[in-house]
């Protein structure tokens, strides 16, 4: 593959990431620009083919310094203000993992940190907007009482509130329109269940976290409002798929998603579970 074509494979999420991180479409542009003649003048980076989405991460986040953030304008939406209110580093790793969808080693071999030093960020920025953004009551989805309990017991020591505990698919879909919640948490088996719960979550408005030992690719395609905890189930693990699903949903509400991939080239990258 050509150079140009290589890097125009790139260039809507990085574009798409620079608006993020500087809350400014013309600042966005012109760090996009910069990247390009970077790369035009100096054909270091392009050695060996390391012309890759981490090399290019990595050079786009060394221009920041040079291109001052201009502020975010004043009707920008809740979630740009709580993006922006975070310290660059922390917006960097949020950003990478929640909007770019990297991994922790990719996203720690962009930041120049170890793994345990990104989860620390992570926390750390995930802890900061989730203090503005009011909690969602959670439903339980098991067929095991003994594992609903234990969920229950697991989001009280959380500090979760819980709307409700269903046993079955059926006993979710008639839950009373006054109890609903905003946000499903569900451990049933099969492909049919998930892809009820997910219609199910999706008319409520709410996110679906899915608990299974089965990867979320294999049992069902094209579910935009879940995500995905393997068993066995860790507490913090749940926690943090949780709070990443209240970001995102928020983010969709307040229509911050929408405007960060409009002014990008091309479509957002696939969700992966």
């Amino acid at each position: 593959m050509k150079f140009h074509e290589k890097l125009g494979e790139y260039l809507p999420s990085l574009r798409r990431y620079s608006h993020a991180v500087t809350g400014s479409a013309s600042t966005a542009d012109a760090l996009v620009v910069a990247l390009i003649n970077s790369l035009i003048a100096s054909a270091t980076p392009l050695q060996n083919g390391r012309l890759t989405h981490i090399e290019l991460y990595r050079l786009l986040n060394a221009l920041l310094p040079a291109h001052p953030e201009s502020g975010l304008k004043a009707d920008a939406s809740p979630m740009h203000q709580r993006v922006q209110g975070l310290p660059l580093q922390h917006r960097q790793a949020l950003l990478l993992v929640s909007v770019e969808r990297m991994s922790a080693a990719e996203t720690a071999d962009i930041l120049g940190v170890s793994e345990v030093q990104l989860g620390d960020l992570i926390v750390e920025a995930t802890r900061k907007m989730k203090s503005s953004i009011p909690a969602p009551e959670i439903l339980i989805v098991g067929e095991h009482e003994s594992a609903t309990d234990a969920l229950r017991r697991m989001f009280d020591s959380l500090g979760y509130a819980i709307s409700d505990v269903a046993h079955s698919l059926q006993d979710t879909l008639e839950i009373p329109n006054d109890r609903r919640p905003g946000l499903v948490l569900a451990d049933l088996p099969g492909q049919h269940a998930i892809q009820r719960l997910a219609a199910f979550a999706k008319s409520l408005g709410a996110p679906l976290v899915y608990i299974s030992s089965t990867p979320l690719q294999t049992l069902a395609r094209d579910l935009d409002n879940a995500l995905h905890v393997r068993k066995p189930v860790d507490a913090d693990r749940v926690k943090e798929t949780i709070d990443r699903a209240i970001l995102e949903t928020d983010s969709q509400r307040n229509g911050a998603a929408q405007t960060m991939r409009s002014s990008a080239i091309g479509q957002p990258p696939q969700r992966t579970g």
